[in-house]
């Protein structure tokens, strides 16, 4: 499975601020790669094996 959303973050720190985040499933886990809304510039990755 793969899913695509966009996300407002850092709300808390009163600087809202856009993200995309891409996320693929598997039978083994999920990796979640989160790009900046403004620019798609690459903010992080997690992976979780389940």
């Amino acid at each position: 499975d793969l899913g695509l959303g966009l996300v407002v973050g850092n709300q808390a720190l009163g600087k809202p601020r856009l993200f995309w985040s891409v996320t693929s499933m598997g039978d083994k886990g999920a990796s979640s790669v989160t790009l900046d809304g403004k620019d798609a510039a690459f903010v992080k990755r997690d992976d979780v094996k389940f």
